[in-house]
């Protein structure tokens, strides 16, 4: 079955303890995940939304910066059969409030910072600096199919309302493994993620590289000397 919880799956089982994501950390330090370590907190975030209770088929908006708690909640709430709606992080508070209720969105998951900056907002909040770790209890996951919606993707209203694209995970699966035949991705690449991940490109291209064992590194920063230095430091080749 060909739903982005299974790609993610066999991608734990083969590459396990390899590097999946890297970012940077304080003090100049960098950050790694490994396969295994990313189940780990994918799961824990699951255990969480289970216990909320988060059912399937339910809205869940991530308004963030690309991170690895970002993926981490995104592949935890697809777990429990949730759809995420990703939304840009420069996305102005009107528009969030308007995808919140056109969604019926039952949680908002981003920083407790971002979170202080909204003027009123009933969504109650999913810390992202802190993502809630609970026990799983798998015999509850649902069954989730591939033709099961993922992802609903707003455009941004700029020529009228904005328009969600319903895309299943069969439509974002599949994208994503052809891309690794198509750019003949490999386990020892690292790839540099500058994009946003509410960007269905820039998602598609980092379950591609998940599907291929290659490492992730997310750059917190554009500015071109700091770029350089991880293209550098972190032997990116992609």
């Amino acid at each position: 079955m060909l739903t982005i919880n299974a790609l993610f799956a066999t991608a734990v089982e083969r590459f396990g303890s390899r590097v999946a994501l890297i970012e940077p950390a304080e003090e100049k330090s960098m950050s790694t995940l490994t396969y295994r370590a990313l189940r780990e907190r994918t799961e824990s975030f699951a255990g969480y939304l289970q216990n909320l209770p988060i059912e399937k088929s339910d809205c869940l908006l991530i308004w963030s910066p690309s991170r690895s708690d970002w993926l981490a909640a995104y592949l935890g709430a697809l777990l429990v059969g949730a759809i995420v709606v990703p939304l840009d992080v420069n996305t102005k508070e009107d528009f969030l409030l308007r995808i919140a209720e056109t969604t019926n969105a039952k949680f908002l998951i981003t920083s407790q910072k971002q979170f202080a900056g909204l003027k009123q907002t009933s969504l109650p909040l999913i810390d992202l600096d802190a993502l809630p770790q609970e026990a799983i209890d798998r015999a509850k996951l649902p069954e989730v199919h591939e033709d099961d919606l993922a992802e609903i993707v707003f455009t941004s209203g700029t020529t009228g309302q904005p328009k969600g694209v319903m895309l299943s995970h069969r439509n974002i699966a599949s994208n994503a493994t052809s891309a690794v035949t198509v750019v003949n991705m490999r386990s020892e690449d690292r790839a540099l993620s500058v994009l946003p991940l509410s960007h269905m490109f820039e998602m598609t291209i980092e379950l591609a590289l998940i599907h291929s064992g290659a490492s992730i590194v997310y750059a917190r920063s554009l500015v071109p000397e700091r770029l350089l230095s991880l293209l550098s430091s972190q032997h990116v080749t992609c």
